[in-house]
């Protein structure tokens, strides 16, 4: 067994020092986890933020006096799953002046928002490191290779509608925003499956060859959609497998394409029961991707995504549909580049872990599960860190960074190499995790922690014109926690 943190943006440091003096850190029920505290099932923070008061003089010697004695290599996850619908579920919620619940998962703020690595066409590791008065943010991107719209393979493609009487209003209406989205980026060539369903299942169409963009059968079907009845999500999501299975080609690319607000109360309704389709899919090449859509049930919908590690949204409007399923980003969402892609790092002596901003983190590759990167996309490894070294030793101390992957057609076993002395990463460009940190400390905001927002504007000086930074800061002011 490796040390396995398995966190969701936790600090560190809280539970180091918790352990140290024997102060109760309120992070949830003791596990396995080689500091204490941490849901086993990565559900979340569960405790209160305010119960553990650390100096922060206190906190850098604790991790300091718990340091590894030299160099170590940690394997992270990103994200099991491409998921990016709770940035947009909450900024719906906060222009409407409502609440939301749960526990906030940090990495897809990550994945939801743009970063700029500029064009390539390798996939290539990309570091930036910030030193600030807290310590060094550091932030790595294995970003994928950019692909246009004209080179991707057919798609094959399998829309499980939900139907049901809850979906009704928002819920359909932002069902038929993406279905339009989607429609307007097919090409001849691609294929198209369609099984509605509410208590029982119903296929709409099956294997139709689209025409090109909007196809009129198509769109006929999407303007037709109503709802009403009861909920069997599992029985809708199993025929919509087997009818990819049955039309599954090696030379397309095969999506099952989930659209529910993620409520089931006829059938099995279990999140890991309905879930085992996906991951069966997975296994043969047939990847799940979730569009939740009026009033969701958003854990559970995440559940299934990260099992079937595809892509989940959240839809709520034209804009939003847009937004995430048109262009490049129709790509980033239902393509793939790599497969199995994990990414180790390793610090030298001194340099210590205080927060990770991902789902997994161990240092035991075989308890982080790889995941999958589309076209036009990057996996995004935020990490707070504190040096128990001296900056003067900065050129001889190093970072190294090795990423595996599997080609997405044939499998052809992948790897790529980074290392990097922490000087060379401190006098380099800090712009992508400058934006980085200003988010996070947004997700901050979110979970009540109580952040040092001063990054917000510095992140928005420094890129004044940066459509998502400027959202942040509308939103941070709704809240307001800024003026």
């Amino acid at each position: 067994m490796g040390r396995n943190l398995k966190l969701v943006h936790y600090s560190l440091a809280a539970l180091t020092l918790a352990a140290l003096t024997g102060c109760p850190a309120s992070y949830g029920d003791d596990d396995d986890d080689i500091y204490g505290g941490l849901p086993a099932d990565n559900s979340g923070y569960v405790g209160d933020p305010d119960e553990v008061s650390i100096p922060p003089e206190d906190v850098e010697d604790a991790l300091c006096e718990d340091a590894p004695a030299g160099s170590e290599t940690y394997f992270v996850s990103a994200d099991d799953s491409n998921s990016q619908a709770q940035p947009a579920w909450i900024r719906a919620a906060i222009e409407a002046g409502t609440s939301w619940s749960g526990a906030i998962r940090p990495y897809e703020f990550l994945n939801y928002y743009d970063f700029d690595y500029g064009p390539g066409s390798e996939l290539r590791i990309e570091p930036q490191l910030r030193v600030h008065d807290d310590g060094l943010s550091l932030l790595v991107a294995v970003v994928a290779p950019d692909k246009a719209l004209t080179e991707r393979r057919p798609l094959n493609l399998t829309f499980s509608l939900d139907r049901s009487g809850s979906m009704g209003g928002r819920g359909i209406d932002g069902m038929k925003h993406a279905m339009r989205a989607i429609a307007a980026e097919l090409q001849e060539g691609d294929t198209v499956s369609v099984v509605s369903w509410s208590a029982s299942q119903v296929v709409a169409m099956n294997s139709r060859a689209m025409s090109g963009p909007n196809d009129p059968a198509l769109i006929n079907l999407i303007n037709g959609l109503d709802s009403g009845g009861s909920t069997n999500l599992q029985g809708g999501l199993q025929r919509a497998y087997e009818i990819a299975a049955a039309n599954s080609s090696s030379s397309s690319l095969d999506r099952v394409i989930l659209i529910s607000d993620g409520g089931a109360n006829v059938g099995v309704t279990s999140a890991d029961l309905i879930a085992e389709h996906a991951e069966d899919g997975e296994s043969d090449g047939i990847y799940l991707a979730a569009i939740g859509t009026g009033s969701i049930q958003e854990q559970f919908l995440d559940t299934i995504t990260d099992l079937g590690q595809g892509s989940y949204l959240f839809v709520d409007s034209a804009a939003e549909a847009q937004r995430k399923l048109r262009g490049p980003e129709f790509l980033a969402s239902l393509d793939l580049a790599a497969r199995d892609v994990q990414l180790d790092i390793t610090l030298p002596e001194g340099l210590v872990i205080n927060v990770f901003s991902g789902e997994e983190i161990s240092t035991n590759p075989d308890e982080v599960r790889p995941q999958h990167l589309a076209p036009n996309d990057a996996m995004l490894y935020h990490f707070d860190l504190v040096d128990c070294g001296e900056a003067a030793d900065w050129a001889d101390r190093e970072i190294s960074l090795h990423v595996e992957w599997l080609e997405p057609t044939v499998g052809t076993p992948m790897s790529a190499d980074l290392t990097v002395s922490v000087e060379q990463l401190a006098l380099g460009a800090a712009d992508q995790v400058l934006k980085a940190d200003a988010i996070l400390a947004y997700t901050n905001e979110l979970a009540s922690e109580n952040p040092d927002l001063a990054v917000v504007a510095a992140a928005r000086a420094a890129a004044p014109n940066d459509q998502d930074l400027i959202e942040v800061e509308r939103l941070l002011t709704l809240m307001g926690a800024l003026p």
